[in-house]
């Protein structure tokens, strides 16, 4: 009895710093943040706070532009996301096959994936630079003109997904390439003395085999794209005017340059719901696939 009291007693000191350290860094900032979502927090203003119940996600209802970067979040998620798993299922494919140079292929081309997002951000926004950047030099070369990638609104979002996509696409790759190096041998070469084609191998085999991680890397991958922040500020800080916008750019704004602390809060739950939202929604999804397949 004294020796299981004893054994608690050591269990509660040996876990306890991590579960207050926990509390402190996770748990705290989300029922503050809760909290804050119900005032008129600025942080302009030292007088007290008020309450003012749910007018601050009443007010987002109204709010242009939190429906603009709302749409524009999306627009950017889909798109890298959707880009990003069709090339690194493609890639992957080509990096199961048996060649020469193959270890020395991986490497390098997860390469762009260990650099900061910040740092590929200022690498790019030389190369997309409409005067002097790479990209219109060729395309100059080839006769096309110049695009202002980065500077008009209808190519400021698709230049961001082509950044995010250059620099994540690997971490799909790996993902789906993971998947497919524990597919077994022997399904490929009962199929091939079957007379089985190299479409049909990819059409049946390949790809339901590949199609759960592919899922997974498309669920990892829009959380990610749906938060995406460093990239976006770096580069065109939602601009041109509020084109590239997107809801955490939104919040930083909301929270840091027009100081609402307490409509920010709102903005930041409710986009918490929504991601959270998302997550369940593919993670349902992908127990489906799974059961089907």
């Amino acid at each position: 009895m004294f020796l299981k009291i004893y054994k608690a007693k050591e269990t509660v000191l040996f876990i306890g710093p991590a579960l207050i350290a926990l509390f402190i860094m996770m748990i705290f900032p989300i029922i503050y943040t809760l909290y804050n979502s119900l005032t008129d927090a600025n942080l302009a203003n030292p007088q007290p706070v008020n309450f003012v119940g749910l007018n601050n996600f009443i007010n987002t209802i109204t709010d242009e532009r939190f429906i603009n970067a709302l749409s524009k979040t999306i627009i950017f998620a889909i798109g890298a996301v959707g880009l990003q798993c069709i090339l690194g299922t493609i890639i992957a494919i080509f990096a199961n096959e048996e060649f020469k140079g193959k270890g020395l292929f991986r490497t390098i081309f997860v390469i762009p994936m260990m650099i900061t997002p910040v740092v590929v951000a200022l690498a790019f926004l030389m190369i997309m630079n409409p005067s002097f950047g790479v990209l219109n030099q060729l395309l100059s070369f080839l006769g096309l003109g110049n695009i202002n990638w980065l500077a008009s609104r209808s190519t400021v979002i698709p230049s961001l997904i082509l950044i995010d996509t250059w620099q994540w696409t690997p971490l799909v790759m790996l993902i789906v390439l993971g998947g497919l190096s524990i597919q077994p041998k022997e399904i490929y070469e009962a199929a091939m003395i079957d007379g089985s084609s190299r479409i049909q191998l990819l059409r049946y085999i390949v790809l339901p085999f590949a199609r759960p991680f592919i899922i997974i890397a498309a669920l990892f991958r829009s959380i990610d794209a749906l938060k995406t922040f460093d990239i976006i500020y770096t580069t065109t800080y939602g601009g041109p005017g509020f084109s590239s916008e997107t809801m955490n750019i939104y919040i930083y704004r909301q929270a840091f340059i027009y100081t609402k602390t307490g409509y920010a809060s709102a903005l930041l739950i409710i986009y918490f719901l929504i991601i959270s939202l998302v997550t369940m929604i593919m993670y349902r999804a992908r127990r489906i696939k799974n059961y089907n397949y």
